[in-house]
């Protein structure tokens, strides 16, 4: 049976959703309230009201919404009176006096040249073949003639066979250029002015990317004013940044040719300075980097590649690194660190995953799924794992507890279930709105958060859901005792006619919880969660319990290794570490 059939608040077209209080999701009427959602004219007098009956309704409504259009991003980027500045070499270069002509010149380069830059800037082995086919069919000597020829039979050779291979095995990101794998793997917003988002773990600091080379820092208390802009020449197609859990002064940004960690003091911040230093990470061309994970209790940095079987670990105090990987692995396309630093989530591009344990390193493999795991959150104390998988309307639960061989449905290693279950069901179904509107709400699952006390869980719907669910975020609440419980509470909708793209929980809050909702127009909502966590679960409707069905099982990771009881050395040891680079 559908949760969606129990939820208790939808709210009708025209109606924002402010915060929640007393369990009860709050949605007012917009005023001036046009058909295509909030008009220029109409933008601030929508703001003000939102935020004046937030503050009104809740104390911990002290953070405004605000809204990041497409102007001021082409503002930053194309002014010819600005000054663009490369934040990571401390260069400037200033645009004030640029007439026409243009002051660029340019050069000849060598054919040979020019396509290896093109191939190092992320280009597949295809595109470089080709460029440099059409750049020495220019030349009239024999030699370049033959050269062209040749690369062009070669780059046609190698589409074939990566066609052909893409068409067996459609999931791996193997044979894929840069651009597709992240239009496939990718969890970034192709559609609005914000790609990805990022909160401070102790602030109210966001980083927010706003195009595909620039992050913006964001105080929450000052939205017009922006802290600054980080920019750097290698970063480019931006994918995924994060804070660091410990100190909060690294930002870690995913590109398309590695990762970019810059070092943010919180003095910096208060001064306003605007350079930071800043430390690069390379990956191998045409392997972009898809997904980021800090621990939450070391200095070290997780990331992957679809491109690639390896999840490479950094310590950014010293810049040391090594990689981790397991046979029979092609890309790795998410990975979700637990809170307590001991299980590192490594969801591959196929049907798979795996859960390394962070004292050993050694993984345990689960597979049998139908596709790849779209998204996942551990809950507070890392003892539980929810995920969803691609094309799917459910939710899986997978348990995980010390081994000490007393409990047969927990395997030894991570300590993880040998099944997960499902434990949601997101099946379309008719809903009647606040004011009597029928709507089918469901479909597959998209994006999830789960706030860092365990009691509310956001859920975003796919593309492929029903053209009602795409406009709304279901809100859940949970409870992960011994017995999983999750209860619906109702939707959050934004302005008129909007799509959300991302939503985050604030990881750092006394009481209740503030979720982040970013909406296609640029409009970003927080929205105040006001509760109880004691009698949160009184006087509920109806409590969704896991049940004990098996949906999928973990495999025998010795058919797979023999290396399974083998686990990888210490890590970053002061004695004996020594840098490992795998990536060149």
């Amino acid at each position: 049976m559908s949760i969606l059939s129990n939820t208790l608040h939808l709210p009708e077209v025209g109606h924002v959703t402010i915060l929640e209080k007393d369990c009860r999701l709050v949605s007012l009427p917009l005023p001036n309230c046009s058909p295509d959602g909030l008009s220029s004219h109409d933008i601030t007098d929508t703001l003000s009201f939102i935020n004046a009956q937030k503050l009104a309704a809740s104390s911990n409504a002290n953070i405004p919404d605000f809204i990041v259009p497409v102007a001021s991003v082409l503002t930053h980027t194309q002014s010819s009176s600005s000054s663009l500045q490369d934040v990571g070499t401390n260069t400037s270069l200033s645009l004030s006096g640029i007439t026409e002509p243009s002051p660029f010149v340019e050069r000849d380069e060598n054919p040979w040249k020019r396509a290896w830059l093109s191939f190092r800037s992320g280009r597949d082995i295809p595109s470089l073949l080709n460029k440099l086919s059409t750049s020495l069919q220019t030349r009239n000597t024999q030699r370049d003639k033959i050269a062209s020829k040749a690369a062009y039979s070669i780059s046609l050779c190698i589409s074939l066979f990566e066609s052909l291979y893409r068409f067996i095995s459609p999931q791996l990101g193997f044979g894929l250029s840069v651009t597709q794998q992240l239009d496939i793997f990718s969890s970034i917003c192709q559609t609005g002015p914000i790609r990805c988002i990022a909160w401070h773990p102790y602030l109210s600091l966001l980083a927010i990317s706003v195009s595909d080379h620039i992050v913006q820092l964001q105080n929450l208390h000052k939205p017009d004013n922006p802290l600054g802009l980080l920019r750097h020449r290698y970063q480019r197609n931006i994918t995924c940044v994060e804070f660091s859990k410990v100190t909060g002064t690294q930002l870690a940004i995913a590109c398309t040719g590695g990762i970019l960690v810059w070092f943010i003091e919180h003095s910096a911040l208060v001064q306003g300075t605007s350079t930071y230093p800043t430390r690069w990470y390379s990956y191998a061309p045409g392997c972009p980097v898809i997904s980021l994970a800090w621990s939450p209790n070391q200095t070290l940095l997780a990331s992957c590649s679809s491109a690639t079987r390896h999840i490479l670990l950094v310590d950014t105090p010293t810049g040391l690194s090594q990689p981790v990987s397991r046979m029979l692995t092609r890309g790795i396309c998410l990975l979700e660190w637990s809170p307590d630093g001991s299980k590192l989530l490594a969801a591959s591009c196929t049907p798979a995953f795996r859960v390394w344990s962070a004292d050993t390193w050694t993984p345990e493999l689960w597979d049998g799924m139908s596709d790849r795991i779209q998204t996942a959150k551990w809950n507070p104390d890392g003892t539980l794992l929810l995920f969803a998988i691609r094309n799917e309307p459910y939710l899986y639960s997978l348990t995980f507890s010390g081994s000490d061989g007393t409990d047969t449905s927990i395997r030894e290693g991570v300590g993880g279930s040998k099944s997960a279950v499902k434990c949601v069901d997101l099946s379309p179904v008719l809903c009647t709105s606040n004011g009597g509107t029928q709507m089918e709400i469901g479909g597959c699952i998209q994006q999830i958060s789960w706030d860092s006390k365990g009691e509310r869980l956001a859920l975003l719907f796919s593309p492929e859901a029903t053209p009602s669910a795409q406009e709304l975020v279901l809100i859940l609440r949970t409870k992960s005792g011994p017995v999983l419980s999750i209860t619906p509470v109702g939707f959050i909708r934004g302005p008129p006619y909007s799509i959300p793209l991302l939503i985050s929980f604030r990881p750092s809050i006394d009481t209740g919880a503030m979720l982040l909702v970013v909406w296609n127009s640029g409009y970003v909502s927080l929205l105040p969660f006001d509760y109880n966590s004691r009698t949160q679960f009184e006087n509920t409707v109806e409590s969704h319990r896991a049940t004990s069905t098996p949906v999928f099982h973990s495999s025998n990771f010795l058919s797979f290794s023999r290396q399974h009881n083998i686990p990888y050395p210490m890590l970053f040891s002061p004695v004996t570490a020594k840098s490992s680079p795998i990536f060149s």
